[in-house]
C-alpha cells in the first residue's frame, strides 16, 4: 500500500487516509475481495495511530467500499 499522508495538510489524517484508500480501490490498485493491510501494518509503516485508521475504515464500511471481518480482516467490497 502506498498512501500520500502528509501531517502538514490542513485535512485531518483519517480524511486522507480514507481518500487515498477510496482512490486506490477507484483506480483498481485494490480490487473486490482484496484484503486491506491491517491496522497494525498500516500503524507501522505510515506512524499514524489505530484511532485514525479504525475512523477512515469505518467510514469506507459506511460508505460501501470495505467490509470488515474478524476473521478475514478488512476486505474491499
Amino acid at each position: 500500500m502506498n498512501l500520500h499522508i502528509s501531517r502538514y495538510s490542513g485535512k485531518p489524517l483519517y480524511a486522507q487516509l480514507r481518500d487515498e484508500v477510496k482512490r486506490q480501490i477507484l483506480d483498481g490498485t485494490f480490487k473486490p475481495g482484496d484484503r486491506i493491510p491491517t491496522e497494525e501494518e498500516i500503524c507501522n509503516q505510515y506512524k499514524i495511530s489505530r484511532s485514525v485508521i479504525k475512523q477512515a475504515f469505518t467510514e469506507l464500511v459506511k460508505d460501501g467500499y470495505l467490509e470488515r471481518n474478524t476473521r478475514n480482516g478488512t476486505i474491499v467490497k
